[in-house]
């Protein structure tokens, strides 16, 4: 078994620069794929050339599928569209004209990396942001009500004040009345 072609939204990648393929695909082992790169192929083939419309082959992605896609020779690729992040690894077995199957077949292991946005780190990011926003909104409403706390036993001091200055000038105003009249002794001028 041998990988043959891979491709990006139906278009042949070329090893090299930019490309997800730094080899050839039939000697690549790994392959790194953004999440931009939704839309891949890859092709495959049995090297006997016996009987070769005889061919059958399997494969599956592990991480993805659990059973084995099954096809004749006539189709020898395998599509994949929208892959969520994480790592797979690809397998494919074929079997010659006689149907005797090469149960090792080849692997290819694939990482599909997160968009930005789902990365640790920016997930890492957002979340102290979040703490830190509701610290600081906790320790606003905190010093809010502290300084309303304030303000509210200012104005009770300052009320029982008044009402304690009220209390005693009914007080006194009680006493001045409560006092006996002294009459002076009337003299008459003369």
């Amino acid at each position: 078994m041998v990988f043959t072609d891979f491709l990006l939204f139906n278009k042949p990648v070329r090893p090299g620069g930019k490309s997800p393929l730094q080899k050839h695909i039939w000697s690549t082992d790994t392959l790194t794929l953004n999440n931009d790169q939704s839309i891949f192929t890859l092709a495959f083939a049995a090297l006997s050339y016996v009987d070769s419309d005889r061919n059958q082959y399997r494969y599956r992605l592990e991480g993805l599928e659990t059973q084995w896609n099954e096809m004749d020779s006539s189709r020898r690729t395998a599509t994949y569209t929208n892959l969520p992040a994480g790592k797979y690894t690809f397998r494919v077995q074929g079997s010659n004209n006689d149907g005797v199957w090469n149960n090792k077949g080849v692997a290819l292991a694939i990482t599909v990396l997160p968009p930005w946005w789902a990365t640790w780190w920016f997930r890492s990011i957002v979340g102290l942001l979040t703490v830190a926003i509701i610290w600081k909104t906790y320790r606003s409403r905190v010093k809010s009500l502290q300084t309303q706390t304030a303000r509210l036993e200012a104005q009770v001091a300052q009320r029982t004040r008044e009402l304690q200055n009220a209390k005693n000038s009914a007080e006194e105003a009680k006493m001045q009345r409560s006092r006996p009249i002294r009459l002076r002794p009337y003299s008459s001028p003369t």
